[in-house]
């Protein structure tokens, strides 16, 4: 296995491995499918893998997924979300 990612899985405070960390630190990208294929991370995004027995969180791992882009359209979604989840509990108490 890949030194360098065994030690961004060891330090990992957020449960999550980035591409960009692994290459960042000299390791090989292509090293990490043999990571997924033995069930220590499991991809989560394009550059983005978890960690198997971390607990999952999808709006955490959205808010790193688009770290770089604007804030404003992840709240924009949430805030969708959260209309459409209000919408269909109203429509459950009609019916």
């Amino acid at each position: 296995m890949n030194n360098v990612i065994e030690k961004l899985i060891a330090e990992s405070t957020d449960g999550l491995v980035k591409v960009t960390d692994v290459e960042a630190y000299g390791g090989d990208r292509r090293a990490l499918k043999s990571y997924v294929n033995n069930n220590k991370l499991m991809r989560v995004g394009r550059g983005l893998y978890q960690i198997t027995d971390e607990w999952e969180d999808d709006l955490y791992i959205l808010s790193v997924k688009y770290e770089n882009r604007n804030i404003n359209l992840l709240m924009d979604y949430a805030e969708q979300l959260h209309v459409k989840k209000k919408i269909l509990r109203y429509m459950e108490v009609l019916l």
